[in-house]
């Protein structure tokens, strides 16, 4: 890991989500368990030595699940989340930052191995990842529904509003304000 780039006093991040589809055609996204307890998706900060921030995604993809690019096709969404990080124990707190949201479909010819601050990860359905990302940070609640929608997945109307109202509910206990 290298020193982050700050790009106008601005911390670029890639949120990948990697999925693949099971024997029945049915879409499955993969999630990392941390050390903390937290769930979450392949990604991080944009480096110094990045050149792009889809260099990061690649990168990101290398370091935490070993996968190279023969293993996945990645595709960056048009949509980024802006936010401010709210960690005051953290290097990077009350830095903007701007995540870039990436799909990355999983071919298998790799198999999946987790990089050292990774306890497990998990292939879970649409509906389980927002029952696993709970408790997790609010940027990946406030991420998760673009990337459904990116891929044609629908969820019932009701759930949406769960997912928005849980959201904002723990955003003072999460990591990350947004910003316009």
């Amino acid at each position: 890991m290298g020193k982050v780039k700050l790009i106008n006093d601005t911390i670029n991040s890639a949120k990948v989500f990697l999925y693949k589809k099971n024997k029945n055609n049915k879409i499955l996204f993969l999630i990392l368990n941390e050390p903390e307890g937290i769930y979450g998706f392949v990604g991080g900060a944009q480096d110094e030595e990045d050149k792009s921030i889809l260099d990061t995604a690649k990168r990101e993809l290398l370091e935490e699940v070993s996968l190279t690019e023969k293993s996945y096709s990645l595709r960056q969404l048009k949509e980024t989340i802006k936010f401010i990080h709210e960690d005051p124990e953290s290097d990077r707190y009350m830095k903007k930052g701007i995540l870039h949201i990436f799909l990355a479909d999983y071919n298998g010819k790799e198999p999946i191995k987790l990089g050292k601050d990774l306890l497990c990860y998990e292939w879970v359905k649409p509906e389980e990842v927002m029952i696993k990302i709970q408790n997790s940070y609010s940027v990946f609640k406030k991420t998760f529904p673009i990337i459904l929608n990116s891929l044609n997945l629908h969820f019932p109307l009701f759930l949406l509003i769960y997912i928005y109202f849980f959201s904002f509910l723990r955003i003072s206990s999460s990591s990350y304000l947004f910003y316009k």
